[in-house]
Formats: C-alpha cells, structure tokens, sequence
C-alpha cells in the first residue's frame, strides 16, 4: 500500500519524488540548483557525495513564487519559524501530591 501524503505534511524526498511531486523533470531541479534557484541547506540537504533530500514544502514555494523572490524569502522565514528547533520552550510546574 502507498502511503498518502497530505499536503501539509513535511517531508524530505529524494530528487525523482520531489521532481513528480511538483510536476516537473530530476533535470530541472538539478538547472534550479545551478541557475541558484534551489540552495542547499535551504531547499535540499545532502546525506551523502550521492544522496540530496529535498523539501518538498519549499520546493512547491520556490515554484509558486518563482518570479518573487521577496515573498519565497518570506516564505522560508515562516517555515523555519514554524520548526520545532526554533519554538520557545513553555516550562510547566509539576504539583507534587
């Protein structure tokens, strides 16, 4: 059974996924990465000399704002806000009985 991803969810793939995720070729992404559109570290992480993962959230932001710059930027600050790593820490008393 192939699972379903909901479009909310985050999810790292490799190139071939993340290329039929937004409906274009392993080929242009690797042209986006060269052109700059794409930026490791950012769009992509590289596991190893041979494996990149790619965000597939922010791939569909670079794409639906291609020729905006500005709000894909402001489209990478939300997301990165929204990670885990970056949320403040709410410290609970615990009552002890």
């Amino acid at each position: 059974m192939t699972k379903q991803f909901d479009q909310r969810e985050r999810f790292f793939a490799q190139v071939n996924v993340a290329a039929h995720l937004c409906g274009v070729s392993d080929s242009t992404i690797d042209e986006w990465i060269k052109i700059g559109k794409l930026v490791e570290r950012v769009h992509f992480i590289r596991t190893s000399d041979r494996m990149r993962l790619f965000n597939v959230e922010l791939l569909r932001d670079r794409i639906a704002n291609w020729d905006d710059d500005v709000a894909h930027q402001k489209g990478i600050q939300v997301y990165q806000a929204s990670l885990l790593s970056n949320q403040s820490l709410q410290r609970h008393k615990v009552k002890n009985n």
